[in-house]
This record gives C-alpha cells, sequence and structure tokens, in this order.
C-alpha cells in the first residue's frame, strides 16, 4: 500500500480532517493535500509528529522512518554519555 493509500485510510476510519492534521504540525493544509493525494512524499520528521499526535504508524507513510528513529537513538545515546 502507498503511503497516500494508508494515510487516507487512516484518516477515514478515524475521522481525522486534513485541516486537523495541518494545525497540529503547523503546516498549511495544501501540504497535507499534496501527501494525502500522493503528488509529494511526506517528510520522515512529518510523519513522526502525525506518529506522536494521531497514532499512525510512521513507517508506513515513509520508509525511511526506521533509519531516522536509529539515527536519532544513536545520536541521543551519543550526547547522554
Amino acid at each position: 500500500m502507498k503511503p497516500s493509500e494508508y494515510l487516507r485510510q487512516y484518516m477515514k476510519q478515524r475521522g481525522i480532517t486534513q485541516m486537523q492534521i495541518a494545525e497540529k504540525l503547523g503546516v498549511g493544509q495544501t501540504n497535507v493535500s499534496q501527501w494525502y493525494t500522493g503528488k509529494r512524499p511526506i517528510p520522515p520528521e512529518r510523519a513522526l509528529e502525525m506518529e506522536y499526535h494521531f497514532g499512525i504508524d510512521a513507517e508506513k507513510l515513509d520508509p525511511r522512518v526506521a533509519e531516522y528513529k536509529r539515527l536519532v537513538l544513536a545520536i541521543a545515546t551519543k550526547e547522554a554519555a
């Protein structure tokens, strides 16, 4: 399933609007619309924000998220040491 299809399905099942996502993420509704239609890819940081705010699986929105999470964890671990 394409990320945009997953996003549309998730939003429909939970009654989430594009405007709600835009407001929570601090982006324009046009950005969300482009993600929704598949015209633009969802940036990994935005996918993670959607996961945090709405419970959506960020890795299904952008496969790069797994690597992004790994890098963030490595940086945080290094800084804590």
